[in-house]
Protein backbone atom coordinates (compact mmCIF):
# COMPACT_ATOMS: atom_id res chain seq x y z
CA UNK A 1 0.00 0.00 0.00
CA UNK A 2 1.28 3.55 -0.73
CA UNK A 3 1.10 6.59 1.20
CA UNK A 4 -2.83 8.09 -0.31
CA UNK A 5 -3.84 4.98 2.00
CA UNK A 6 -3.06 6.48 4.97
CA UNK A 7 -5.64 8.78 4.69
CA UNK A 8 -8.43 6.22 4.75
CA UNK A 9 -6.30 4.19 7.10
CA UNK A 10 -7.43 3.36 11.14
CA UNK A 11 -5.11 1.12 13.08
CA UNK A 12 -6.38 -1.22 15.99
CA UNK A 13 -3.26 -2.40 17.53
CA UNK A 14 -1.00 -4.52 14.71
CA UNK A 15 -4.38 -4.81 12.68
CA UNK A 16 -4.65 -2.06 9.26
CA UNK A 17 -7.86 -1.11 8.26
CA UNK A 18 -8.00 0.79 4.89
CA UNK A 19 -11.61 1.90 3.47
CA UNK A 20 -12.51 1.08 -0.24
CA UNK A 21 -15.57 2.18 -2.29
CA UNK A 22 -17.44 0.82 -5.01
CA UNK A 23 -19.09 4.17 -5.79
CA UNK A 24 -22.31 5.94 -4.59
CA UNK A 25 -26.05 5.15 -4.88
CA UNK A 26 -29.00 6.62 -4.41
CA UNK A 27 -31.89 4.63 -2.47
CA UNK A 28 -35.47 6.40 -2.91
CA UNK A 29 -36.72 7.47 0.56
CA UNK A 30 -40.58 6.18 -0.47
CA UNK A 31 -39.11 3.12 -0.80
CA UNK A 32 -37.85 2.83 2.15
CA UNK A 33 -40.28 5.01 4.76
CA UNK A 34 -43.56 5.09 1.92
CA UNK A 35 -46.01 6.67 4.81
CA UNK A 36 -43.52 9.75 5.80
CA UNK A 37 -44.06 12.69 4.35
CA UNK A 38 -40.89 14.24 2.43
CA UNK A 39 -40.82 17.45 4.72
CA UNK A 40 -39.74 15.41 7.69
CA UNK A 41 -36.34 14.92 6.56
CA UNK A 42 -35.61 18.72 5.73
CA UNK A 43 -34.10 19.22 9.00
CA UNK A 44 -31.80 16.38 8.79
CA UNK A 45 -30.23 17.28 5.20
CA UNK A 46 -28.76 20.15 6.63
CA UNK A 47 -27.22 17.77 9.80
CA UNK A 48 -26.01 15.33 7.26
CA UNK A 49 -24.86 17.33 4.20
CA UNK A 50 -23.72 14.64 1.41
CA UNK A 51 -26.05 12.31 2.22
CA UNK A 52 -29.30 13.62 0.87
CA UNK A 53 -30.19 14.34 -2.89
CA UNK A 54 -33.14 14.50 -4.41
CA UNK A 55 -33.39 11.06 -5.52
CA UNK A 56 -33.40 9.49 -2.03
CA UNK A 57 -30.63 8.69 0.12
CA UNK A 58 -27.34 8.59 -1.10
CA UNK A 59 -25.17 5.58 -0.17
CA UNK A 60 -22.03 4.56 -0.21
CA UNK A 61 -20.91 1.26 -1.12
CA UNK A 62 -18.60 0.30 0.90
CA UNK A 63 -15.36 -2.43 1.19
CA UNK A 64 -12.71 -2.99 3.81
CA UNK A 65 -8.94 -4.06 3.50
CA UNK A 66 -8.08 -5.54 6.40
CA UNK A 67 -4.02 -6.25 7.08
CA UNK A 68 -3.29 -8.29 10.42
CA UNK A 69 0.37 -10.04 10.65
CA UNK A 70 -0.67 -12.69 8.55
CA UNK A 71 -3.67 -12.12 6.26
CA UNK A 72 -4.53 -9.61 4.33
CA UNK A 73 -8.54 -9.93 3.62
CA UNK A 74 -11.04 -8.02 1.78
CA UNK A 75 -14.75 -7.53 2.94
CA UNK A 76 -17.19 -7.49 0.70
CA UNK A 77 -16.65 -6.62 -3.09
CA UNK A 78 -19.14 -4.37 -3.62
CA UNK A 79 -22.06 -3.59 -6.37
CA UNK A 80 -19.67 -4.76 -8.83
CA UNK A 81 -19.23 -3.93 -13.09
CA UNK A 82 -22.29 -6.19 -13.54
CA UNK A 83 -25.16 -5.37 -11.30
CA UNK A 84 -27.63 -2.37 -11.81
CA UNK A 85 -28.77 -0.45 -8.74
CA UNK A 86 -32.60 -0.06 -10.43
CA UNK A 87 -32.74 -3.86 -10.48
CA UNK A 88 -32.03 -4.10 -6.08
CA UNK A 89 -33.94 -1.23 -5.13
CA UNK A 90 -36.83 -0.59 -7.77
CA UNK A 91 -37.86 3.25 -8.30
CA UNK A 92 -33.89 4.15 -7.18
CA UNK A 93 -31.52 6.08 -9.20
CA UNK A 94 -27.56 4.36 -9.67
CA UNK A 95 -24.90 7.61 -8.86
CA UNK A 96 -21.97 5.34 -9.82
CA UNK A 97 -19.06 7.35 -12.36
CA UNK A 98 -18.03 4.27 -13.88
CA UNK A 99 -18.40 -0.05 -13.67
CA UNK A 100 -14.53 -0.20 -12.16
CA UNK A 101 -15.34 1.77 -9.10
CA UNK A 102 -13.64 -0.11 -6.30
CA UNK A 103 -10.52 -1.46 -8.76
CA UNK A 104 -10.13 2.17 -9.54
CA UNK A 105 -10.49 2.73 -5.80
CA UNK A 106 -7.76 -0.13 -5.00
CA UNK A 107 -5.17 0.89 -7.38
CA UNK A 108 -5.09 4.64 -6.61
CA UNK A 109 -4.05 2.98 -2.51
CA UNK A 110 -1.90 0.71 -3.97
CA UNK A 111 -3.43 -2.62 -3.52
CA UNK A 112 -3.28 -5.14 -5.71
CA UNK A 113 -5.79 -7.46 -6.42
CA UNK A 114 -2.58 -10.36 -5.85
CA UNK A 115 -2.46 -9.08 -2.57
CA UNK A 116 -5.85 -10.17 -1.14
CA UNK A 117 -5.52 -13.96 0.11
CA UNK A 118 -8.86 -14.25 2.14
CA UNK A 119 -11.97 -12.44 1.04
CA UNK A 120 -14.61 -12.08 4.01
CA UNK A 121 -18.20 -11.83 2.76
CA UNK A 122 -20.65 -10.06 4.91
CA UNK A 123 -23.17 -12.13 3.58
CA UNK A 124 -24.58 -12.61 -0.22
CA UNK A 125 -27.05 -9.98 -1.10
CA UNK A 126 -25.87 -8.40 -4.91
CA UNK A 127 -24.06 -5.22 -3.54
CA UNK A 128 -21.70 -6.77 -1.31
CA UNK A 129 -20.34 -9.63 -3.76
CA UNK A 130 -20.17 -7.72 -7.01
CA UNK A 131 -16.25 -8.04 -7.65
CA UNK A 132 -15.88 -11.70 -6.57
CA UNK A 133 -15.57 -13.18 -9.95
CA UNK A 134 -14.31 -11.35 -13.25
CA UNK A 135 -15.38 -13.11 -16.81
CA UNK A 136 -12.23 -13.93 -18.95
CA UNK A 137 -13.68 -15.21 -22.80
CA UNK A 138 -16.88 -17.54 -21.57
CA UNK A 139 -14.86 -18.97 -18.06
CA UNK A 140 -15.70 -16.77 -14.77
CA UNK A 141 -12.14 -16.63 -12.62
CA UNK A 142 -11.72 -14.99 -8.93
CA UNK A 143 -10.87 -11.39 -9.51
CA UNK A 144 -8.85 -12.18 -6.75
CA UNK A 145 -6.42 -15.04 -7.58
CA UNK A 146 -5.10 -15.79 -4.14
CA UNK A 147 -8.20 -15.83 -2.14
CA UNK A 148 -10.12 -17.97 -0.51
CA UNK A 149 -13.61 -16.63 -0.36
CA UNK A 150 -15.17 -16.84 3.27
CA UNK A 151 -19.05 -17.51 3.05
CA UNK A 152 -20.81 -18.59 5.95
CA UNK A 153 -22.55 -21.78 5.45
CA UNK A 154 -25.92 -20.49 5.95
CA UNK A 155 -25.91 -17.96 3.88
CA UNK A 156 -24.62 -20.24 1.29
CA UNK A 157 -27.55 -23.05 1.85
CA UNK A 158 -30.36 -19.97 1.88
CA UNK A 159 -29.05 -18.02 -1.28
CA UNK A 160 -27.85 -21.48 -3.57
CA UNK A 161 -31.72 -22.79 -2.82
CA UNK A 162 -33.64 -23.75 -5.85
CA UNK A 163 -36.18 -22.09 -4.23
CA UNK A 164 -34.53 -18.78 -3.90
CA UNK A 165 -32.95 -18.96 -7.28
CA UNK A 166 -35.98 -17.65 -10.06
CA UNK A 167 -34.48 -16.32 -13.60
CA UNK A 168 -33.37 -13.15 -12.35
CA UNK A 169 -31.65 -14.06 -8.85
CA UNK A 170 -30.11 -17.31 -10.58
CA UNK A 171 -28.65 -14.82 -13.30
CA UNK A 172 -27.12 -12.71 -11.12
CA UNK A 173 -25.58 -16.06 -8.86
CA UNK A 174 -23.92 -16.85 -11.50
CA UNK A 175 -22.30 -14.41 -12.35
CA UNK A 176 -21.61 -13.33 -8.49
CA UNK A 177 -21.03 -16.34 -6.84
CA UNK A 178 -22.21 -19.66 -7.94
CA UNK A 179 -18.73 -20.23 -9.76
CA UNK A 180 -16.66 -19.86 -6.33
CA UNK A 181 -17.69 -23.91 -5.49
CA UNK A 182 -16.70 -25.33 -8.55
CA UNK A 183 -13.50 -23.27 -8.81
CA UNK A 184 -12.37 -23.97 -5.38
CA UNK A 185 -11.66 -20.92 -3.93
CA UNK A 186 -15.21 -21.05 -1.37
CA UNK A 187 -14.81 -21.66 2.26
CA UNK A 188 -17.92 -22.47 4.31
CA UNK A 189 -17.40 -21.63 7.88
CA UNK A 190 -20.03 -21.65 10.45
CA UNK A 191 -20.38 -20.17 14.14
CA UNK A 192 -16.92 -18.27 15.52
CA UNK A 193 -14.45 -18.77 13.08
CA UNK A 194 -10.51 -17.46 13.70
CA UNK A 195 -9.97 -15.61 9.90
CA UNK A 196 -6.52 -14.60 11.14
CA UNK A 197 -4.68 -13.85 14.42
CA UNK A 198 -6.80 -11.13 16.13
CA UNK A 199 -9.39 -11.29 13.91
CA UNK A 200 -12.58 -13.59 14.26
CA UNK A 201 -15.59 -14.32 11.86
CA UNK A 202 -18.88 -13.95 14.32
CA UNK A 203 -22.36 -15.08 12.92
CA UNK A 204 -24.87 -12.36 13.54
CA UNK A 205 -27.82 -13.24 11.82
CA UNK A 206 -31.06 -11.28 11.22
CA UNK A 207 -30.46 -9.21 7.43
CA UNK A 208 -29.51 -13.00 6.16
CA UNK A 209 -29.43 -15.90 7.81
CA UNK A 210 -25.19 -16.42 7.36
CA UNK A 211 -24.75 -12.65 8.16
CA UNK A 212 -21.22 -12.34 10.02
CA UNK A 213 -19.47 -9.54 11.54
CA UNK A 214 -15.72 -9.47 12.21
CA UNK A 215 -13.86 -8.99 16.03
CA UNK A 216 -10.96 -7.37 15.20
Amino acid sequence: MNEISRNHRFDVGNVHIVALSDGQVSISRKLLFPDTPEAIWDKYKDRFPGSFNENGFLINLGVFLIKSSTRTILVDTGLGPHSTWPTLWPNSEGARKGPAELMDDMKAKGIGVEEIDAVFLTHLHGDHVGWNLTKDADRWNPTFPKAQYLVHRSDWEAFTNPKFLDPVRREAAERNYLPLQELGVLQLIEDNYEVAVGLTAIHSPGHTPGHMSMLI
